[in-house]
């Protein structure tokens, strides 16, 4: 829905909360602690092979940690015969591939799964360290640092290191009291962190509800096309690009940056700034909308609230420039609701090997059901206020860990 971001809000939440974590292990992590290798605290654990067993399979994500694949993915990616994959108990910690991306998580959410035959799988020593802790450490900076100083191989992400330089690195530890410490905060943020992105979940459903509360009897009827609606449609530019920028400097955006109807400006790539259009530059009220991407996705409209200057529409994104006839937040509300998305879809044409594309021409005879101005504007309000509700939750449970820490 076009509101400004419950991702990029619970994307917030989470970094405070994250910070909060890190400054409490921080503190803690040196009280009556001893120094030991993380050998002494782990062990190579001799993995079974997957043989027939119907085992959920596993991956780790740098954010997450142990997950689901199909989840992840939202399908199954790992070959039908996983003949050869490792069997991992509950409880174990778990490396995965790519190790500079610190991608280690304790396997706590299921009494079996199987990974890779990439990964590695240690047992914790649980006499001394408590395996969240450990968890955490190797997913600290100290942590990264150390094995990065000690990577081989010149290739990114190809770098690797030996399990014997692994296991030598130093890991303070404290005393089992002080760890169950700062495990019992971790707990209390994981659930300052649920609670959270429950409520904006609850928030976001109120808006849809609200949406089809003020305007289901109008859908069939009183349509306008689109032509009549719009001053213009922009389409933007494809160059060559390099990664996303640091800064202000000219960038062009990146499909990504409209996923899930939700305008998201770091998704972007630098471009050569002699080559930056200042008419197709990105701007605050803008209506944006994806005009080529997979069938699920193709036709995804985003309102953008706000936005970093020299960004430039690419090629794959129109830019609509509505007319005072009709609210861009009611319009982009509807452009994204289900029951709207099948004439969208319908638009799209292409190979299916491909990604389908709405041109120019279909968009604009594209039949909009109008409501009267006046509910459009009540909606748009309604969301602005939804908006700043979910924003004041997060100022009041800042306020409230900052009292109980």
């Amino acid at each position: 829905m076009a509101s400004k971001g419950s991702d990029s809000l619970i994307d917030a939440a989470n970094e405070y909360f994250d910070a909060l974590v890190k400054s409490r292990f921080n503190e803690l992590i040196q009280v009556d602690a001893y120094t030991y290798q993380l050998g002494q605290l782990i062990e190579p654990y001799s993995t079974e092979r997957c043989d027939t067993g119907n085992y959920p399979i596993l991956s780790i994500t740098k954010d997450e940690g142990i997950v689901f694949q199909n989840e992840k993915f939202k399908k199954r990616i790992a070959s039908l015969d996983v003949t050869g994959y490792k069997i991992v108990p509950h409880g174990k910690l778990v490396q995965g591939i790519h190790i500079d991306e610190r991608n280690f998580a304790v396997q706590d959410i299921t009494d079996i799964g199987i990974v890779s035959p990439a990964y590695k799988v240690y047992t914790i020593n649980a006499d001394i360290v408590e395996p969240k802790i450990i968890e955490y450490y190797l997913r600290s900076d100290p942590a990264h640092s150390y094995i990065c100083s000690k990577f081989r191989g010149s290739i990114k992400r190809r770098e690797s290191i030996t399990q014997d330089d692994l296991l030598k690195m130093p890991v303070t530890v404290p005393s089992k009291t002080i760890q169950s410490n700062i495990v019992c905060f971790m707990n209390q943020v994981d659930k300052s962190k649920l609670i959270f992105q429950q409520m904006v979940s609850r928030y976001d459903e109120l808006v849809k509800s609200r949406f089809i509360e003020m305007f289901d009897q109008y859908f069939d009827s009183n349509e306008i096309i689109l032509a009549e609606l719009c001053i213009s449609i922009d389409s933007g530019k494809s160059f060559n690009c390099g990664d996303s920028r640091s800064g202000d400097e000219p960038a062009i955006l990146k499909l990504g940056a409209l996923l899930d109807g939700v305008y998201n400006s770091d998704e972007n790539k630098m471009m050569d700034p002699s080559l930056f259009r200042k008419e197709l530059e990105v701007k605050a009220g803008d209506v944006l909308f994806s005009r080529k991407n997979t069938y699920e996705l193709v036709g995804t409209a985003a309102y953008v609230w706000d936005t970093p200057p020299n960004l430039m529409l690419p090629d794959l994104i129109f830019r609509i420039n509505l007319k005072n006839t009709i609210n861009p937040i009611y319009f982009v509300n509807l452009i994204n609701h289900p029951q709207f998305r099948k004439r969208i879809t319908s638009l799209a044409h292409g190979a299916a090997a491909s990604m389908p594309n709405i041109s120019k021409k279909e968009l604009l005879n594209l039949r909009i059901p109008l409501p009267p101005i006046e509910l459009q504007n009540q909606f748009a309000d309604f969301v602005k206020q939804v908006d700043k509700s979910k924003s004041e939750i997060l100022d009041g449970l800042k306020k409230l860990r900052i009292r109980s820490s």
